[in-house]
């Protein structure tokens, strides 16, 4: 891979990395990121098109041995210990978030599903909806950057350290 490509993938892994930390972070402490700034979204386009770069420049065909043997193992460790925190992250959000999404329709808070509205909700209970969908979305956001940041930047093509 050219070395400019590879770092340009690289940098922007980082910065998606940075943004997708600061949003979570902000959400764990309850604030409503999305309602604030609604283009917070685009970080997940952002995720999945370095996620898929990734992918295509190599992680479709990496097995355990070589990803070890390539990168340090301070950087295997933290992507294994950043997916098991979101694993558990989405999991609590899941339990938490319970089923539908929080809308607003003719002026009304409520919980959807597919159209449908399923539940009338306060103001206060739209927002910590928001959170936590937010919450969990982030966590995601935060490995697929991370896997990419680690792989356009730390990725040895020989084995030596």
């Amino acid at each position: 891979m050219n070395l400019r490509v590879k770092s340009a993938l690289g940098f922007a892994a980082l910065v998606g990395l940075i943004l997708s930390l600061a949003v979570h972070v902000a959400v764990s402490f309850g604030i409503d990121v999305y309602s604030r700034f609604p283009l917070v979204w685009a970080l997940h386009f952002v995720a999945i098109a370095l996620f898929g770069s990734f992918v295509v420049f190599g992680g479709y065909r990496l097995r355990l041995d070589e990803v070890t043997s390539h990168v340090p193992p301070w950087a295997v460790l933290v992507v294994i210990l950043t997916g098991t925190y979101v694993l558990v992250n989405t999991v609590a959000c899941a339990v938490l978030s319970g089923e539908g999404n929080a809308n607003v329709r003719k002026g009304e808070y409520v919980l959807a599903s597919h159209g449908r509205v399923l539940a009338h909700i306060s103001e206060r209970d739209y927002h910590l909806h928001r959170v936590i969908e937010l919450r969990l979305f982030s966590g995601l956001w935060l490995e697929a950057c991370l896997v990419a940041a680690v792989y356009f930047f730390l990725w040895r093509a020989s084995a030596k350290r």
